[in-house]
């Protein structure tokens, strides 16, 4: 991510604690589901977080990484929901991800609403 630099030149956390997370997410033994741990990276200093909690912000984009890496498969429709557990918490979430009609590989992954269940 770039720590140890107040700005993180040399990586990609854009100098700020909201845009230095990081989500590591994996299959889950239910299907339709995938585990997620959310990570805060530190700014100045090398540190990951796993304590701090849950991000909504990183959530929206676990529904459309786990359909994209086949973790999850897309339904036919107009969206798919992608359940997720957090490793932090305990939390379970539903995430509906819009499928839109639009060319490329990135047209499944464009839009995430999330809601704690």
């Amino acid at each position: 991510m770039g720590s140890g630099h107040p700005q993180q030149i040399g990586g990609f956390g854009g100098g700020c604690g909201p845009t230095s997370k990081v989500a590591i997410v994996g299959p889950h033994k239910e299907p339709g589901w995938v585990t997620c741990y959310f990570s805060q990276c530190g700014v100045t200093i090398a540190d990951v977080d796993t304590s701090a909690g849950d991000c909504g912000n990183i959530l929206a984009a676990v529904g459309g990484f786990a359909i994209e890496n086949n973790l999850v498969a897309a339904e036919t429709g107009d969206k798919t929901r992608v359940k997720v557990e957090s490793l932090n918490t305990g939390a379970r979430y539903e995430v509906d991800v819009a499928l839109l009609a639009m060319r490329g590989p990135m047209a499944e992954t464009l839009q995430a609403v999330g809601r704690l269940i």
